[in-house]
């Protein structure tokens, strides 16, 4: 008689307790949590309520009524003075859950909110809402990497996208909505860079989505070429003729998915910094005619808005659960989970899986990986800036402005001790 014996190693599983604590903090519901764990740790005998017994015998809780009020103050206060102060309160909870490790109620969130910046939070009550009454229409998917949206976003560069050298480009997964890579760099318009953003996230992944969605330009030129290439050496279509076809989708902007998504990022990120640099130019800290002063903002601020634009990505909005859009044909949730498991809801998941050796052959005969575009400055300057400002990395978003300045200050003062 043979008779079940139970895994009980799950109690001393260090690595089963941080993933079941990561995914509460990302406000995963059990049936989605359930469905994950069932995959990444099939060892174990799961139901719901075995998940409810193993979170409380971890105590892990998705809401935690004895955290301190002034742990609350000061993670509100210390995002308040950078690009949180963009936030609604909805996000602002996300972020503090995430970046904070405060499983928090947003009412908490709310009254802090409300006790420490309501001018604020009053003024935010209306972020991403439409000016105008949409029209109705439907995009349909079949699953993840079936359709990526790709497009460049300019508004941090100012009038007619020449004062601030400050480029932003990315991609979007058009059935999960979730957001799959954000670049910044001092320019859009080369190709090669362009590509090479690209490029490096399906390196990362080991994914070439079934179809690219892009706007016509010079820009995505080298872009669309590795994306078919791909296709090409791993062999999607029997018939080479029918890649360009079914793997790349033309359009304008406006009917580009990311598109819309650019206003969410702008309202509820970019104006902190846009507010910052128009100090630099109001107050004369900034000459965008001097290519020196446009070096030195990129060399401070790129790195600064890379590392919040990584926050927002992942954070504010892969993680954040979207609310239900009437007559919305594709499925609503946590874009990460959408992704991640698509049978869930009725999708499949598309893309073509490529190796390390294909990879290389198309950097090798694209050159895209060339160091000449490793890095936004020339050798030059980037020795020149890291003098005195050596570790960009650590320079929080608030205190940009005033590094931008001290750089600015010492490097003028090195050229009169030369003079």
């Amino acid at each position: 008689m043979f008779c079940n014996i139970r895994n009980v190693d799950w109690s001393d599983d260090l690595t089963l307790k941080a993933d079941l604590t990561k995914y509460v903090q990302r406000r995963y519901n059990r049936n989605e949590i359930l469905t994950i764990v069932k995959k990444d740790y099939a060892e174990y005998a799961w139901s719901i309520r075995t998940l409810a017994n193993r979170l409380n015998y971890f105590e892990i809780r998705y809401t935690n009524y004895d955290v301190d009020l002034q742990q609350v103050y000061a993670a509100v206060g210390i995002e308040l003075k950078g690009t949180g102060c963009k936030l609604g309160y909805r996000a602002m909870c996300q972020k503090i859950r995430e970046i904070h490790n405060l499983n928090i109620p947003r009412d908490v969130v709310y009254n802090v909110m409300q006790d420490v910046d309501p001018d604020g939070l009053k003024n935010r009550g209306g972020v991403g809402l439409p000016k105008r009454k949409r029209k109705e229409k439907r995009f349909i998917s079949k699953g993840p990497d079936c359709t990526m949206s790709l497009d460049g976003h300019d508004k941090l560069c100012g009038y007619q996208k020449s004062m601030f050298p400050l480029f932003i480009y990315g991609g979007q997964d058009a059935y999960s909505g979730k957001i799959t890579f954000l670049k910044i760099w001092m320019s859009n318009n080369n190709p090669n860079i362009v590509a090479r953003h690209y490029y490096e996230y399906v390196k990362q992944s080991k994914t070439v989505p079934d179809k690219v969605r892009i706007d016509r330009g010079t820009e995505t030129d080298m872009l669309t070429t590795i994306h078919c290439y791909m296709h090409k050496l791993c062999g999607t279509y029997e018939h080479v003729n029918e890649i360009v076809s079914n793997c790349v989708l033309y359009g304008p902007s406006t009917a580009n998915k990311i598109e819309r998504w650019w206003r969410e990022l702008h309202h509820r990120m970019e104006t902190f910094f846009k507010e910052q640099l128009s100090r630099l130019l109001n107050e004369g800290h900034y000459d965008q005619t001097c290519q020196e002063d446009r070096d030195m903002l990129a060399y401070i601020y790129i790195p600064v808005i890379q590392k919040e634009l990584d926050i927002f990505r992942t954070t504010v909005w892969n993680h954040a659960r979207g609310r239900k859009q009437v007559k919305k044909a594709l499925p609503t949730g946590i874009p990460d989970f959408l992704y991640e498991h698509p049978e869930q809801f009725g999708g499949v998941k598309s893309g073509t899986t490529v190796t390390e050796e294909q990879l290389t052959i198309v950097a090798e005969e694209s050159g895209i990986m060339d160091p000449a575009y490793d890095f936004y400055l020339n050798q030059e300057q980037l020795i020149k800036f890291q003098t005195y400002v050596p570790d960009t990395s650590i320079i929080e978003s608030y205190e940009a402005v005033d590094a931008f300045i001290y750089l600015k200050q010492e490097c003028n003062a090195s050229i009169r001790e030369e003079v």
